[in-house]
């Protein structure tokens, strides 16, 4: 986090994997908006991704697929019991996504959260047409199901291979 004057300028600096999220940044981030959060000095926040090709990615799916590999959970249990502005940190300042390329996954929720989103003229989003508590629902239901399923394993693997998946409806 950088500051200047009143603002936090908080960024996701992870360009070579477009931002996306892995555990440690997730638990940087959350350390972050805290200490934003309990400045008094502080009056405004503003997150953003490091570089001009994407405010995230989601999830750093090449980090996650040797992870759980071996604990198909690992991604689900560690975000739950770490908290982020969607679920669990409360603040009561304004945050802004100033948005810079693409918007996918949880980097589209974290978006989502904020007070105000400033979009460039290069974002690109990619989501669903429901409100943030819909989604986070949604996940919530599917999410275990899903990482137990074969097809995810399948999913995981061919992404890590470069070949076309061979789902089974498992």
């Amino acid at each position: 986090m950088k500051i200047r004057e009143k603002i936090a300028h908080i960024t996701i600096n992870r360009p070579q994997a477009l931002n996306a999220l892995n555990p440690e940044t997730v638990k940087e981030l959350a350390d972050v908006l805290v200490d934003f959060r309990d400045d008094d000095n502080l009056w405004v926040g503003i997150v953003t991704g490091a570089g001009d090709k994407a405010f995230g990615a989601g999830a750093d799916i090449e980090e996650l697929v040797i992870k759980m590999q071996e604990n198909p959970f690992y991604f689900y249990s560690f975000m739950e019991k770490m908290p982020t502005i969607m679920r669990g940190i409360e603040l009561y300042k304004p945050l802004i996504a100033a948005v810079n390329g693409l918007a996918l996954g949880g980097r589209l929720e974290l978006a989502l959260a904020c007070d105000i989103v400033k979009a460039a003229k290069q974002a690109t989003y990619r989501g669903t047409n429901m409100s943030l508590k819909e989604g986070l629902k949604v996940e919530a239901d599917l999410v275990i199901p899903l990482f137990a399923s074969e097809d995810l394993a399948e999913g995981r693997k061919t992404f890590m291979e470069k070949r076309k998946p061979e789902f089974k409806g498992k």
